[in-house]
């Protein structure tokens, strides 16, 4: 792989900053699915935009020089934590759901194995990476749409061949929402909601937001939020 980087640089401040929007957005979105059971369709609408805020913190991140090294250790984190999440998602009595899709920390997981099979300049690993991406992406939520939008950014910030950027704008633009009407049965107008995050980190790239890193958050929180939903249902 060439690595004519483009210039587009995003301070680890806003990265930050923009991992903490998704939290938030995300919450929301899961507060409104298990404990409002879909009363306030605007919560699941923002919801749309913390996929993607997400899968460009870690595309970003997986680009910068380097950053190789710490492809297993996050992959490590990314396993553990979604295993717990996975038996919170579909424990009996708790939040109910299926054990298919694999839950967003596969969705990385997924995504981390690919991209470090198709940037081998080996023809044998680039088959492997597409082997992968065609069965992970089967069973991983958002599916090979949600592992494509990490690849395609992580190729863009390596690279800086336009057309891993347009396809990265074409996810957000089509195929996100049309997932969403196509398989969770949800109205077209919150699904282009996804798409509001090209200008959100447009924005959190141009400007220096000054957030301290916190390397566990993600991991820790997505089960732990999960488990305090079905607390506060439990008692409700």
């Amino acid at each position: 792989m060439t690595h004519a980087k483009p210039e587009f640089n995003v301070p680890d401040g806003s990265l930050e900053a923009m991992k903490w929007l998704a939290l938030v957005l995300m919450t929301g979105d899961h507060i409104n699915t298990y404990l409002l059971k879909g009363a306030m369709p605007m919560l699941y609408a923002t919801g749309r935009i913390a996929f993607p805020l997400f899968a460009f913190v870690l595309a970003y991140n997986l680009a910068r020089p380097g950053a190789n090294i710490a492809y297993k250790r996050t992959s490590l984190r990314l396993t553990l934590f979604g295993a717990i999440a996975a038996v919170v998602f579909v424990a009996p009595g708790l939040l109910g759901a299926h054990w298919l899709p694999l839950n967003i920390m596969f969705t990385f997981l997924a995504s981390i194995a690919i991209i470090a099979l198709i940037a081998s300049d080996d023809w044998r690993r680039r088959l492997a990476g597409l082997a992968a991406f065609l069965i992970c992406g089967a069973v991983v939520d958002f599916y090979w749409t949600g592992i494509a939008i990490v690849v395609s950014m992580f190729w863009f910030l390596r690279t800086g061949q336009p057309w891993a950027l347009m396809t990265w704008l074409v996810l957000h633009a089509l195929a996100l929402p049309l997932q969403g009407l196509l398989l969770y049965q949800a109205p077209l107008q919150y699904g282009i909601w996804s798409l509001a995050a090209v200008p959100l980190v447009v924005t959190f790239a141009r400007y220096s937001f000054h957030v301290p890193r916190t390397r566990w958050l993600f991991y820790v929180y997505y089960p732990a939020h999960l488990l305090a939903i079905w607390a506060i249902a439990a008692v409700s």
